[in-house]
């Protein structure tokens, strides 16, 4: 490889790095306000929670990189077992290297849809909500406009419909900033 092929394979390897930086620099850096949407796909650990599909949408503060949005999950569960998460969260843009670090916390609603089924005189199952949380966090990797990363959370869900559950969910996540 020739002198000229060696600098301009170094410049296009730091360009991918550093393009991304400066993208997460501006947008977590208070250079202005962003909002963003994003896909979620992947998967959790209980029985109504195995395979999951989602949305998320939010804004990231100009000044201070607080990020405030809504997110909706819809999961595939095992044994007939579904689940629908419906919240809010909220977060806080770190910038490292050329990736964004989003720690957040989710409160909202979780309704679990189990087979109805009647044994006798009695019939049982059906949907029920209740409130949850969800600690988590996101690798955000921009591209231009465009962004690619990773999510994993721990849901809890509260209340009376079979105490507390506890859930270890992790997503694959690509979306769009504007």
């Amino acid at each position: 490889m020739t002198k000229a092929k060696w600098i301009g394979a170094i410049g296009a390897a730091l360009a991918t790095f550093v393009a991304p930086a400066a993208f997460a620099g501006e947008l977590s850096e208070g250079n202005g306000g962003y909002g963003s949407a994003a896909a979620l796909i992947g998967v959790g650990t209980a029985d109504y929670a195995v395979f999951g599909l989602g949305l998320r949408g939010g804004y990231t503060f100009a000044k201070t990189p607080v990020y405030v949005g809504g997110t909706f999950l819809y999961h595939f569960g095992s044994n007939d077992l579904t689940s629908m998460v419906l919240g809010v969260e909220g977060g806080y843009d770190f910038t490292v290297g050329p990736v964004i670090i989003r720690p957040y916390l989710g409160l909202g609603d979780v309704i679990v849809h189990t087979p109805t089924f009647t044994i006798g005189p009695i019939t049982a199952g059906g949907s029920f909500g209740n409130f949850a949380f969800w600690p988590g966090g996101t690798v955000i990797y921009p591209i231009n406009n465009f962004f690619v990363g990773g999510d994993m959370r721990l849901q809890v869900i509260t209340g009376d419909n079979g105490g507390d559950t506890v859930s270890f969910g992790i997503f694959g996540t690509g979306g769009i900033a504007f």
